[in-house]
């Protein structure tokens, strides 16, 4: 079955005039009504470590551990055992148990007026995990205004984090995440404003020294440089939140500067639907110019080389400059507080001007929470690319192409 992307697209963001509780994650924004992450997280917005009211929303009405009930330090621990099998069949398979993150983080606060609010806050995240193993998270987080007043400019943080760009989100497989190389292990080093002019809009600005430079100190892409800009808005009293985010981005390795941008929602279904249904849609559209280009891609091995591998040598030199569509939507059934059922709808157009070539995957399987501080999941889906004439060997190093059975562990504390 084959569909055109702008058909795809009015399918997707229809149901956002639609409505809202539930539990999740960037859900509970929604159903909380609350605009700046920093309610729950490290950061104004979203994503990384959590704070102590993270971790107690996070439980599920489960009871916290006595040795996570402190806003000092957590930790999240991720491991992955899973088989993948490229397309066609006989070219290529992988299979293993990864320990994919075991990332301590400390929440230093420097002033406060509580321990759970500090006006001025260290953050460090470092992952010892194989895979991935380096800084995360190292930033200063200062308030200028109390998280609870409304402020055109309300804090500044300085130091090394993930972009505040689209639908921040626990998978780095995702198509919307790849696409621009902007996954949850991939960080900008610089400094981001934040402001909350209402309690219904929340925005960032952010700049940086060179684009997924990590704070390592180097840069890879001389010349390179990249700025954010995100802004969302809780509409009205439906738990529903819309964002919108852009990205420019350059570097002497491009012809010109790369943009991207970015519209998302969350929202739950079931203040409408209960008790027949309770659950969440999350949906992001990017659109992105000049982010094919294979020398901008990341060490982690995020961006074009994700979808088309470097053996592909002439498909790629013709994306180099092409302007590129993405498009997630999951969607999660929620039985009860333990168990979630999901489905996953992923598109990938590498040239807009040329809808006969993209990426399609299709996944599902369930969630399960343990407990407080745990949860597994386990989804089985296919991916295939409807570009015709592709060799075994160019679909072989495609990991957006063929079938995939995972299971994803993730621990917190």
């Amino acid at each position: 079955m084959t569909f055109k992307a702008p058909t795809l697209f009015s399918l997707i963001f229809l149901p956002l005039f639609f409505t809202a509780k539930s539990w999740g994650r960037p859900e509970y924004a929604a159903q909380t009504h609350i605009v700046n992450c920093a309610a729950c997280h490290a950061t104004p917005y979203g994503g990384g470590p959590r704070n102590l009211n993270g971790k107690l929303f996070g439980t599920r009405f489960d009871k916290l551990p006595w040795y996570a009930q402190q806003p000092y330090a957590s930790l999240d621990v991720r491991g992955q055992t899973y088989s993948a099998q490229r397309t066609p069949p006989e070219t290529s398979q992988s299979k293993g148990l990864m320990l994919m993150s075991v990332a301590p983080t400390v929440m230093l606060p420097l002033s406060a007026d509580s321990n759970t609010d500090p006006m001025s806050q260290l953050i460090l995240s470092y992952s010892f995990a194989p895979v991935g193993n380096s800084m995360r998270e190292a930033f200063l987080l200062h308030r200028l205004a109390p998280s609870s007043e409304k402020s055109w400019f309300s804090s500044i943080l300085i130091g090394n984090f993930t972009a505040p760009f689209g639908l921040l989100t626990d998978e780095h497989r995702t198509y919307t995440r790849q696409m621009v190389a902007m996954t949850n292990r991939n960080f900008e080093s610089g400094a981001v404003l934040s402001g909350d002019p209402s309690y219904l809009v929340h925005y960032d600005l952010a700049i940086s020294s060179g684009f997924s430079n990590g704070g390592a100190g180097t840069n890879t892409q001389p010349n390179s440089w990249a700025s954010f800009a995100h802004i969302r808005h809780q509409v009205g009293a439906i738990p529903l939140h819309i964002g919108l985010s852009g990205a420019l981005a350059g570097t002497s390795s491009a012809k010109e500067n790369l943009t991207a941008a970015s519209l998302y929602g969350v929202l739950t279904l079931d203040q409408y639907t209960a008790p027949l249904f309770h659950g969440n849609i999350q949906m992001e559209a990017v659109t992105a110019s000049g982010w094919n280009n294979s020398a901008f891609g990341t060490t982690s091995g995020d961006g074009i080389g994700y979808f088309i591998p470097s053996t592909a040598t002439t498909w790629q030199t013709a994306l180099t400059d092409s302007r590129s569509l993405g498009i997630t939507t999951l969607v999660a059934w929620d039985l009860n507080r333990r168990w979630s059922l999901q489905y996953k709808r992923e598109l990938f157009v590498p040239d807009t001007n040329f809808n006969g070539d993209y990426f399609y995957r299709n996944g599902g399987g369930f969630k399960y929470f343990f407990g407080a501080t745990g949860s597994v999941t386990i989804r089985y889906d296919r991916g295939e690319v409807t570009r015709p004439g592709l060799t075994k060997a160019d679909l072989a190093g495609s990991k957006a192409v063929g079938e995939t059975y995972f299971a994803l562990l993730h621990l917190w504390l």
